[in-house]
């Protein structure tokens, strides 16, 4: 298991403290992030390879 999902389940088990939405907010933007810089990375070996 990897360190991010370790700490989410930490936010998870105190979740009737405020921290839960921060980590939720957190870990949706950053997993966004990511998945759109695959995409672009993706769209970038598309044109490399068509050129």
């Amino acid at each position: 298991m990897s360190y991010s999902f370790k700490l989410f389940f930490c936010a998870l088990k105190y979740s009737n403290m405020g921290i839960t939405k921060i980590f939720l907010q957190y870990f949706i933007l950053y997993y966004m992030l990511q998945i759109l810089r695959l995409d672009k990375r993706i769209l970038y070996l598309q044109i490399k390879m068509k050129h």
